[in-house]
């Protein structure tokens, strides 16, 4: 996958939204299979869910294919879905992914030298309609 550095106010926003449709997809279209990726038997390693700018989703071992500078999603996904019902286990991973998906663009936001027109940008971009 490749990673995305995003370098002003525009970027971070789109990155979220990539990222955040990415999830969306995950967690409604294309449920059926994260929950198939999740069923590993015999393995011990803890799973988590990564949504990337390109709009596109993956369940991986927790430690793989991690850009350094991203914050770490919930590992373990793979060891909740053994122990709940399918829809609390969909519930928790997606409450999961939201937390994840803010902390990225929070630790990018962060990274950022904000201007007063980086913030009437961001006032602008916070006023649309997210889809």
């Amino acid at each position: 996958m490749e990673h995305y550095n995003p370098r002003n106010v525009e970027e971070v926003f789109k990155e979220f939204k990539g990222r955040r449709t990415a999830l969306l997809t995950a967690l409604t279209t294309d449920f059926d299979e994260v929950y198939r990726r999740c069923d590993i038997p015999g393995r011990n390693g803890k799973l988590f869910l990564m949504g990337h700018p390109g709009e596109e989703w993956e369940v991986n071992f927790a430690g793989r294919g991690m850009h350094g500078e991203l914050p770490q999603p919930h590992s373990g996904i793979n060891f909740a879905r053994e122990r709940m019902e399918k829809r609390e286990w969909l519930t928790m991973l997606a409450i999961h992914s939201d937390i994840w998906l803010l902390a990225v663009a929070f630790s990018f936001s962060s990274s950022l030298g904000h201007d007063k027109a980086d913030k009437y940008v961001f006032d602008i971009l916070k006023r649309e309609r997210i889809e």
